[in-house]
């Protein structure tokens, strides 16, 4: 029982930092939230590459983007 209490917060709170996340990067945060709570910290590399799309997209991809 107190596995999967664990499994449920650490959930929602890929679902939270999902949410957050899709909004500041001008992403869909409804499908986000889903994503995160149906898959939960197995997305993260599937949320990494949709944010850096995301961000390329927005730059182009042609334009340098400079991290710091």
């Amino acid at each position: 029982m107190v596995i999967f209490s664990v499994a449920v917060i650490i959930f929602a709170l890929f679902a939270a930092y999902y949410y957050v996340q899709a909004f500041k990067y001008a992403m869909n945060q409804k499908a986000w939230l889903a994503v995160g709570i149906i898959l939960g910290p197995m997305a993260l590399p599937m949320f990494n590459i949709s944010k850096t799309m995301s961000v390329r997209r927005a730059i182009g991809f042609e334009n340098v983007y400079w991290r710091v």
